[in-house]
This record gives structure tokens, C-alpha cells and sequence, in this order.
């Protein structure tokens, strides 16, 4: 999953600077909105997980991946900042901050409760390398 992450960030820079040939301050400017985005998501994601059912988050941050890829995907080299890219940019970081609770969530309550400290790390660990 957030090697998935580190190719979105990759390919978003050589979209804004090699294929629109931006300078580096304005495709810093042109990400920065991912900033707010995640703060929002992350504090909203508490909210979800005690009121919507795990795998309906999950699929909800499926979503949010996907829509953003394809907002990506067939953005034109030609096509202004705030159509596509601009609104991609504020969908895909909801669906990181929702996939990796879930998927603590979802191990831990799959293994007995003396091993989810550590399934719970594990999975930290994971994606963190």
C-alpha cells in the first residue's frame, strides 16, 4: 500500500516539473493542499472507524485511491492545475489515512489478544520499511 504511496509522490513531481515543466517552488506550492488534506483525514478517521463498520472504511478508502488515480490517469499534459490534479490531490490522501488503521484493525482482530500488540507493530513496522 504505501509503496503505492511512494510512486503516487514520484510520478505527481514528474507530472508537475517534466510534463507541465513547472519549477520545483511551484510543484512544492501545487502539493502543499496534500498537507491539509491528510491533517483533516486523520482526524476524521477516528470518527469513522467508532461509527461505520471496518470493511466499509476500507472499501470507502479504495475508493478514494482509485478515483484519484483516475483523476491522475487521464489528466492531460495541457490541462490546468485545479481541474484534475488539484481535486486528486484532495481525494488520495483519504484513502491512506483510512487503509492503514483498518488494516491494524483487521489483523489485531484476527489473532488472539495476547499477539496484537505485536501484529499491531508488526504491521507498523511493515509499512514504515
Amino acid at each position: 500500500m504505501y509503496g503505492f504511496v511512494w510512486n503516487l509522490v514520484f510520478y505527481i513531481w514528474q507530472l508537475i516539473e517534466r510534463v507541465r515543466h513547472h519549477s520545483v517552488l511551484s510543484a512544492a506550492a501545487q502539493t502543499s493542499p496534500v498537507a491539509i488534506t491528510d491533517l483533516l483525514a486523520s482526524l476524521a478517521v477516528g470518527f469513522f472507524l467508532h461509527r461505520v463498520r471496518v470493511p466499509f472504511v476500507v472499501l470507502a478508502a479504495m475508493c478514494c485511491f482509485l478515483t484519484g488515480q483516475i483523476l491522475l490517469a487521464t489528466a492531460p499534459a495541457s490541462q490546468t492545475y485545479w481541474a484534475q490534479t488539484f481535486v486528486s490531490l484532495l481525494i488520495m490522501p483519504w484513502g491512506m489515512d483510512l487503509s492503514f488503521p483498518c488494516g491494524t484493525i483487521i489483523l489485531s482482530n484476527g489473532i488472539s489478544r495476547e499477539h496484537q500488540g505485536i501484529a499491531a507493530s508488526f504491521i507498523n513496522t511493515v509499512v514504515n520499511y
